[in-house]
């Protein structure tokens, strides 16, 4: 079990070491920081998004759009905004019992329609 004190420490790391995690994190000096993948989506910042019982909400704030998901659907996004395009397409693959071809398609007609009304936002040279 991690104490408070060991937690406490690790938080507030020594100066030196906390210029290193600074460095590391803006992927200056770690080749596993520079080739990480990234999701290929994000929920925007003026998207109020929530998951009730595998099902999922989002709500443009400004415009007052909003879709409601199913447990499909709310698979697909929380998997395209976690992982790369094509890790997410594998894992979505292995979840559920459908053709690559219309995997694909579902896919890119909810991405569609959540990017259209600004719910959802393609992550730049994401993976």
């Amino acid at each position: 079990m991690l104490t408070m004190e060991r937690a406490t420490t690790w938080a507030t790391p020594a100066p030196s070491q906390a210029r290193r995690s600074c460095e590391l994190m803006k992927g200056t000096s770690s080749p596993v920081t520079k080739n990480a993948a990234r999701p290929a989506f994000e929920i925007p910042v003026q998207v109020l998004h929530r998951e009730v019982d595998g099902q999922m909400v989002l709500l443009h704030l400004e415009s007052e759009s909003y879709f409601g998901l199913d447990e499909v659907g709310a698979g697909m996004i929380v998997r395209l905004t976690e992982l790369p395009f094509d890790e997410a397409l594998a894992a979505l693959a292995n979840d559920y019992d459908v053709s690559p071809d219309i995997l694909l398609r579902d896919v890119h007609d909810l991405v569609g329609k959540l990017e259209e009304a600004g719910l959802l936002e393609r992550v730049k040279n994401a993976g």
